[in-house]
């Protein structure tokens, strides 16, 4: 006899979550322009309402104030302003870009900055 599987409900941002890990793990997302290979390490920021994905030169505070900034002036589809970072206590300059197509919860917003800071996170929210 067969085990019946239960499936399981997957939010549309919790599906954007594993399509970004699975394609980092393919290698399938390209690393910023410039940036060395020990930018390929990352790691999982989960204090806010969707997980953002930083590098490992870039703090979870730091990660957080990149997203409020973005939403703070509006979500648009390109930004750039100065960030404050509560960890070295300087603001370092950033730039945002949104990408995808169709509804919010299919894009993604990538912000780089200097000394291999970026982060990655749903445009969902």
């Amino acid at each position: 006899m067969r085990k019946q599987v239960k499936a399981c409900h997957l939010t549309p941002t919790s599906v954007l979550v594993l399509v970004i890990a699975i394609a980092l793990a393919a290698g399938a997302v390209a690393v910023p322009a410039g940036a060395q290979a020990s930018t390929q390490r990352s790691h999982w920021c989960r204090g806010g309402d969707a997980p953002i994905l930083a590098s490992s030169a870039t703090s979870c505070p730091f990660a957080g104030n990149i997203i409020n900034e973005y939403v703070g002036t509006g979500e648009s589809r390109y930004w750039h302003g100065r960030v404050y970072s509560s960890v070295t206590h300087r603001s370092y300059s950033v730039a945002c870009n949104r990408s995808g197509s169709g509804r919010s919860w299919q894009q993604s917003v990538h912000c780089t900055g200097p000394s291999d800071i970026w982060t990655q996170f749903s445009a969902d929210i």
